[in-house]
């Protein structure tokens, strides 16, 4: 019966968020049509400009387009006005495009043990893999879409990937991961609709995302081509007027029965330059998470936040050598941030500086690196995930465009566990000869004790040398 009435209740807020944007669009005049057809290709506000993040600049560079880019300028429009719907039946039209990349990873890793001095069996690694990312696009009239994004990633040696999973790939592994597949649909531009797999841009943070429960994958800092995985679902976006946003999430992932399906929705309003969300997550066997998002401007730094609620831990937490899931206990996760970009020798925004600060209630207060068996039980059984082991955390991260010529561009970004004084220095130079040719070249250091989250595992200085086409 409580899954009923929740449904019914989540249904009733549907309908009336729909029944509050038809209204709206009456009510607004041929002015407002006149004025959206001078701002085609131009942003909806400054604010959305002010939390379009680094990640979506990642995805659009990729070649994988991201929400915004698929539903297209303005998201609210008046529907019955008849010079915007002309300017629309110009514009739209059915295509179907193709497009991905191809990737070779090579790294070598010297060990901490080798950089010492210690040289009894050459301890170092070397690693090279491959992947291919591919991408269907298709549009249709009416708002119309389908997008499917697939892999082919194969290793032809012994590979160790530090990410989300730290999984560990054999020779000759070949995988093929279904990254995306879905279809949107609308309902005469007051409501929009995704089912299928999907990535979701849940959360403002750089690099941690307290609020955002959903998505499988989390953000690998390491991996400049992460393309992450969805979660298959239904997405409702339910705009308000251009101020102010509904969204809703049923997540059918291994979902047997209608009672185990997750519900999660998100009000999203925009006040000025300053953005804010309030955002609840539910599924059943797991704790609800009340989470709140903000993204502004202060003068030239912007500004951004989310801090997330729980009445317990949803996920795998080790205790001795006892695995619990979901336990018990209030929890919170808060995540902090600024940034500004600089303009340098007339070039916008060419050197961008970011910092933030995560706090995690659930993090592990012990040492369990320095014992190999509680070690490799830890992660065998999921309960690591990279960059929210500990309680403390803050990250730097640096961009620089057009260094010396607009071919070449760095990066340095910077991960520090506080609590266990270890931490990862990431740097990385991509020369683009070509536009759709790319080569890069990186050093990934890991300083910090032994037997600490980024030091278990004996590296010490990291080569990276990918090559990369797009197409």
């Amino acid at each position: 019966m409580s899954k009923l009435m929740t449904c019914l209740v989540f249904a009733a807020l549907l309908l009336i968020a729909a029944s509050l944007a038809a209204q709206e669009e009456k009510t607004q005049g041929l002015d407002k049509g006149t004025q959206e057809i001078q701002a085609v290709g131009t942003p909806a506000s400054a604010g959305d400009a002010a939390v379009k993040t680094d990640e979506q600049k990642t995805d659009a560079q990729s070649g994988i387009p991201d929400e915004a880019s698929l539903f297209g300028g303005e998201t609210v429009s008046d529907n019955k006005n008849v010079i915007k719907d002309t300017v629309s039946s110009v514009i739209e039209k059915e295509r179907v495009s193709f497009s991905g990349s191809l990737a070779s990873r090579n790294s070598y890793t010297m060990t901490r043990d080798w950089m010492s001095g210690d040289n009894h069996g050459f301890k170092n690694v070397f690693s090279a893999w491959f992947d291919a990312n591919f991408n269907l696009d298709i549009r249709l009239y009416s708002g119309v879409k389908a997008y499917a994004s697939a892999s082919l990633e194969y290793y032809p040696t012994e590979t160790t990937v530090i990410s989300s999973t730290f999984k560990t790939y054999q020779e000759n592994d070949v995988e093929y991961p279904l990254e995306e597949i879905f279809i949107d649909i609308n309902a005469r531009k007051h409501a929009y609709f995704r089912i299928g797999k999907q990535f979701l841009k849940w959360g403002v943070g750089y690099l941690w995302n307290p609020t955002d429960v959903i998505n499988i994958e989390k953000k690998n800092i390491l991996d400049p081509y992460q393309v992450r995985e969805g979660v298959y679902g239904l997405k409702v976006t339910v705009p308000v007027g251009t101020r102010f946003n509904f969204y809703a999430f049923l997540n059918f992932n291994d979902a047997k029965d209608v009672d185990r399906i997750g519900v999660s929705g998100k009000a999203e309003v925009l006040i000025g330059n300053t953005e804010m969300a309030l955002s609840a997550s539910w599924r059943r066997d797991s704790h609800p998470v009340i989470g709140y998002e903000i993204t502004s401007r202060l003068f030239t730094v912007d500004l951004h936040g989310e801090v997330s609620a729980s009445p317990g831990t949803n996920g795998k937490i080790l205790d001795g050598m006892t695995v619990k899931e979901n336990p018990e206990g209030w929890t919170t996760m808060i995540c902090a941030g600024l940034g500004r970009g600089f303009d340098v020798l007339n070039v916008h925004d060419r050197i961008r500086l970011d910092f933030e600060f995560f706090y995690n209630h659930s993090g592990y207060t012990e040492k369990i690196f320095n014992n190999d068996v509680r070690m490799a039980y830890f992660i065998q059984s999921g309960c690591y995930v990279p960059n929210y082991y500990g309680r403390f955390y803050t990250g730097l991260f640096m961009t620089v465009s057009q260094l010396g010529t607009s071919e070449l561009s760095a990066s340095v970004n910077w991960i520090f566990n506080i609590e266990d004084q270890s931490s990862v220095i990431m740097a990385l130079l991509t020369w683009t000869p070509l536009y759709n040719l790319e080569l890069s070249f990186g050093l990934n250091g890991f300083p910090g004790p032994d037997n600490a989250e980024y030091t278990f595992w004996n590296g010490a200085l990291q080569t990276l040398i990918n090559v990369r086409v797009v197409f």
